[in-house]
């Protein structure tokens, strides 16, 4: 297991965000990423709603099939061991998904705070927060997570919420909003 220093955790409490290259090996990355690319997508998709323009699946729930090496990512103690070392608490998997992002398409996700999703859920609580595990290059022409500092020391941001072209009930931060945290 990983032991986090104390200036990573310093930086994940004044930055909202902690960055950990090499946590998993390239190989163990590379398998899981070969293993999703051979399923047909008509198979692994759950319902329509993962699907969107562009992209023959655009979600994959990560644990739905406990036998593949996705399913052993998801769930590895690492994550739950550097999660627990970050939130000085022992933490449980809520949830577990894999977004596929292509350069023109994929699926779209506004600036938004996490808990937005699933305080109507039954997650009532805020002290959570999320991993990412990009099993390919992320940068500007796959859609790269995009993160301002420090705005986790603004508690819940109130969102706005709309349908998006699947029908879904989605929401974002006001666009307002984000230009003041932007200027900062």
């Amino acid at each position: 297991m990983i032991k986090l220093k104390k200036s990573q955790i310093k930086q994940f409490n004044e930055q909202g965000f902690l960055i950990l290259k090499s946590a998993y090996s390239n190989k163990k990355l590379r398998e899981a990423l070969k293993w999703l690319k051979s399923r047909d997508p008509k198979k692994i998709a759950k319902s329509w709603t993962e699907k969107e323009p562009g992209v023959p699946i655009a979600v994959y729930s990560a644990l739905s099939d406990k036998n593949t090496k996705v399913y052993r990512i998801a769930s590895d103690k690492l994550i739950l061991s550097l999660a627990s070392q970050l939130m000085s608490d022992n933490v449980y998997l809520w949830h577990s998904k894999v977004n596929f992002k292509e350069r023109w398409g994929g699926t779209v996700e506004y600036y938004h705070q996490d808990q937005v999703y699933w305080k109507d859920r039954g997650y009532k609580s805020d002290k959570m927060l999320s991993c990412m595990i990009p099993l390919e290059d992320h940068n500007t022409n796959n859609a790269g997570l995009k993160i301002f500092p420090k705005t986790h020391k603004q508690g819940f941001i109130k969102h706005d919420h709309f349908i998006n072209i699947n029908g879904l009930c989605k929401f974002v931060i006001n666009h307002k909003i984000l230009d003041k945290f932007y200027k900062k």
